[in-house]
């Protein structure tokens, strides 16, 4: 029978088969991609008799047709007879004294052209003449994260193509599931959780098997929910550290969500790293942002879009987790313009067919409700505001001068004749704590205050709310509240004010969470505030910040459990010229509580420059500015003198035995310079360290947890440099103004290369306009730090707006969530338009037409929004 089957060359393979026979086999064959120093064996039905007791015929065609190794494929070739006779592979290599690879169970071609051997255990068996067989694992080709795999998955764990399965004990066996002709992603490993219709597996059994991955294949895997399973947040909090996690499901979603994947933190809200842009005639401002029109943004989130004002802020609850409806949220505070209801049809009509066929809309005020059904394309689609209730409760929210507010507007109030719902009655012990609470505020209040011209007397109010209110019962939660009337379907109520708030905390409900405003991690809710007439503008001395901490915008609350609250009256006399008066250093969170000192100032006259260093503490850390040394006072005039020095040092200051300077100190100090393609060399890395000290110590923490959110990072380059250049990065954005020699300028230059660019416009603050020319073109001569312009935050002095191309971005590397941007040195900048109070400019190369409308846009936006958040980065320019 033998003589009916031939071995002949079909493609980069070889067949072997009855000709006619196996069909299969012969455009399996045709199709399959060369294999280096190895030929592919294709094994028809008709031959796997012939090929396993090895036909004599059959093995002297082949040896004819074979200059190297073999990988036969057909079942069982690898494995031990059922009486322990040896594998028909490894015969075959002694035989043609060849390599021969052969899988040891069943092969299953997937639909990319890869192959997989099913069974626990199985895969791939490589058999040398005259040597034991060597397992490399059950997919071909071999991703490189399959030799990191556990050779015996734990209970509930099992291989398949695309990665590994993670169910719940006792589940049924799914042969034909879908799931499994998926084939795997040659970068990522993927872990699938769970299965439709079954239970979740338990976050401990998912943990478990992370940790069992070695690191390199841990920081690049990605959890794919594969039912109603959305275990990632529990998963990164159990192991303390970063979990991605896909969020579409592998298969059978009716939608591509448009946020493809997101990172979670422990106790923090996930963070989206991937996603697709929903229509290609949005522009992109900043990541997962588009803008849809003037003053007006979508963004990219898990269950869908987002659509709302710049002016107002992101809500929490307008994201969750993508469901069967492609949703589309719509929030304004105001009438939505017409221009804008237009660009949301043309919006709708650009989505793909998929999440237009399945869109939801979701508004969240009666103004949304209005703009929506004045789209054609969205009839029938648009919910009612019941939805808000359904999703989340409004909780209360703790501001920076210590007021009560809610984070989302309050239910509506009860129509005509409608009785409004009784609140459960509080407690004793809690009813009594709120009522002397309530009465030592009243009294508080009413206490005379008299107010010299020329001086500050605090007064101390305590906090209404204080976490004793959770001590009468619970300590999970400080007070609770109970809703107003249900929701009317359409009508939303306006915020309450501070005190009908205070009247509704109840603790019955359990539906209200008392946060701080501040994502700081805060054990007080006593603030500082300082109250200032508009007629007298103060500026804020910078906060102090603790070593290797980045600038944020949240507020730094100290520790003091009052509220020293300081109020001032305007001075009609002459003006007075400040005094300057030292800041109180913030307390560590780690320190115990101190009463507050509140320092005496003096009121600034009506109309005044906003002074520098007045000892007001400040609620929000400012940014670090680059700072200049003041002359001595014999050129200073009448400037400001200048706070006294209180900053903490990023490490403790040696003894200083040098004499002070008798000559005024130089305006601007030498900044190395080196070139825009530096590479940092092994001993300039050393010294790096040596130089840097605990504060290098402290920013690898930061650098590590970077690489182990965002992979990619490590691609390309030196992997030796990659840890020094991007600490080197990472020190400078905590301390741009400090004093660096050139082996740190030289890793921050290669480490700044490594971070991703950034085509949008920044902004820095900048003294005056004096010195910018229209049309001259300046060269930065050091790394210069800008934020991105929106959302809008300020600067002190007149705004210097860039439109920029190689910007870096940081993120990642800081804390909060400001879009800090590095411009490297070197960068040419042209300088288009010079007004006031701003200067335009932009990147050497770029249109002048395109780089003018983009900043037009830029100075629009940020001149209709509120801005919001500490003055950002401002100084002199380091550029001539």
């Amino acid at each position: 029978m033998s003589d009916t089957i031939t071995v002949a060359r079909v493609g980069h393979a070889l067949l072997v088969g009855t000709q006619g026979c196996d069909r299969e086999a012969e455009a399996l064959a045709a199709a399959l991609a060369p294999e280096q120093h190895r030929t592919a064996v294709v094994v028809g039905e008709s031959a796997v008799d012939a090929v396993s007791r090895l036909d004599p015929w059959v093995i002297a065609d082949l040896d004819e047709h074979v200059s190297g190794g073999l990988r036969l494929l057909a079942p069982h070739l690898g494995a031990c007879g059922p009486a322990g006779h040896v594998p028909p592979a490894r015969l075959l290599a002694d035989r043609l004294g060849v390599e021969v690879v052969a899988p040891d169970n069943d092969l299953h071609a997937l639909p990319d052209g890869t192959f997989f051997v099913w069974g626990p255990g199985a895969g791939w068996v490589s058999y040398r003449p005259g040597g034991a067989g060597r397992r490399t694992g059950p997919r071909h080709p071999a991703p490189w994260w399959q030799e990191h795999l556990p050779t015996t998955p734990p209970e509930g764990v099992e291989q398949i193509p695309m990665g590994l399965w993670v169910r719940a004990p006792g589940g049924p066996a799914r042969p034909a599931d879908p799931l499994l002709e998926l084939a795997a992603d040659s970068q990522r490993l993927t872990v699938v959780i769970g299965a439709p219709g079954e239970p979740a597996p338990s976050v401990s059994a998912i943990t478990g098997l992370l940790r069992s991955l070695p690191g390199a294949a841990r920081d690049r895997t990605v959890l794919t929910s594969y039912g109603d399973h959305d275990v990632a947040q529990a998963v990164a909090d159990a192991m303390s550290g970063a979990v991605r996690a896909q969020h579409a499901p592998p298969i059978g979603a009716t939608w591509r969500p448009f946020a493809v994947e997101s990172v979670h933190l422990p106790g923090a809200w996930p963070a989206l790293e991937r996603w697709t842009a929903p229509a290609p005639s949005l522009p992109q401002i900043t990541p997962a942002v588009y803008r849809l029109a003037p003053g007006w943004r979508v963004e990219v989130v898990p269950r869908g879009l987002v659509m709302r004002p710049d002016a107002l802020p992101f809500d929490r609850l307008w994201s969750a987790p993508p469901g069967a409806t492609a949703d589309l949220v719509l929030a304004a505070d105001e009438a939505v313009p017409e221009s804008v209801v237009t660009a949301l049809g043309g919006l709708v009509r650009d989505l793909p067919a998929d999440a237009r066929n399945c869109l939801r809309v979701l508004p969240c005020s009666p103004f949304a409700v209005t703009a929506a059904r004045q789209v054609p394309e969205l009839s029938g689609r648009v919910e009612n505001l019941s939805w808000l209730r359904s999703e989340q409760r409004p909780a209360l929210v703790v501001t920076a001068d210590g007021r009560l507010l809610p984070s989302a507007p309050l239910l509506a109030p009860p129509t005509a004749g409608q009785r409004p719902a009784e609140p459960p009655a509080p407690r004793p012990a809690l009813a009594a704590r709120k009522a002397e609470v309530s009465s030592r505020t009243a009294a508080n209040t009413a206490r005379p205050t008299t107010t010299a011209a020329t001086e500050v007397k605090p007064v101390e109010v305590e906090p209404v709310v204080q976490a004793e209110f959770a001590a009468a019962d619970r300590s999970d939660r400080v007070a609770e509240f109970s809703p107003l009337a249900p929701v009317d379907g359409n009508e939303i109520s306006e915020p309450a004010t501070h005190a009908s708030l205070a009247t509704e905390l109840s603790d019955e409900d359990g539906c209200l969470d008392l946060r701080p405003a501040s994502p700081a991690d805060v054990r007080s809710l006593a603030v500082t505030a300082a109250v200032v007439p508009p007629s007298a503008p103060a500026t804020s001395a910078p906060a102090v910040r603790p070593p290797d901490t980045a600038p944020a915008t949240s507020a730094a609350v100290p520790e003091p459990a009052r509220v020293a609250r300081q109020t001032t009256e305007p001075v009609a006399a002459a003006p007075v010229e400040p005094a300057p008066v030292a800041s109180p250093p913030l307390t560590p969170a780690s320190a115990a509580p101190t009463p507050a000192t509140p320092s005496p100032t003096v009121a600034a006259p009506p109309n005044a420059a906003p002074p520098t260093g007045t000892g007001l503490p400040s609620l929000v850390p400012s940014a670090p500015t680059r700072a200049i040394p003041t002359p001595s006072p014999a050129t200073t005039g009448d400037t400001a003198p200048a706070s006294t020095p209180t900053d903490r040092q990023e490490t403790p200051p040696e003894p200083e035995t040098r004499t002070a300077p008798t000559e005024p100190a130089p305006t601007h100090r030498p900044i190395p310079l080196v070139p825009p393609d530096a590479r940092s060399t092994p001993e300039q890395r050393a010294r790096l360290r040596t130089t840097l000290g605990d504060r290098y110590d402290m920013a690898t923490r930061v650098v590590s947890k970077l690489l182990a959110e965002r992979p990619g990072l490590r691609s390309g380059g030196d992997t030796a440099a990659l840890m020094p250049e991007l600490t080197a990065v990472r020190v400078f954005a905590v301390n741009p103004d400090d004093e660096y020699n050139e082996d740190f300028h030289t890793c921050l230059t290669a480490g700044l290369r490594r971070m991703p660019t950034l085509r949008g416009v920044v902004v820095r603050g900048v003294p005056g306009t004096t010195g910018f020319v229209q049309g001259d073109v300046l060269t930065l001569q050091a790394p210069t730090p800008a934020v991105s312009a929106l959302p809008p935050i300020p600067v002190t002095g007149a705004e210097l707006l860039i439109w920029t191309t190689t910007g870096r971005r940081l993120d990642g590397l800081l804390d909060g969530q400001r879009s800090d941007v590095v411009l490297p040195a070197h960068t040419r900048l042209r300088v288009l338009l010079v007004e006031d109070e701003r200067v335009l400019l932009a990147e050497q190369g770029v249109a002048a037409e395109q780089a003018m409308t983009r900043l037009k846009a830029a100075v629009v936006a940020r001149a209709a929004t509120p801005l919001r958040g500490a003055p950002c980065w401002s100084g002199p320019l380091e550029a001539k």
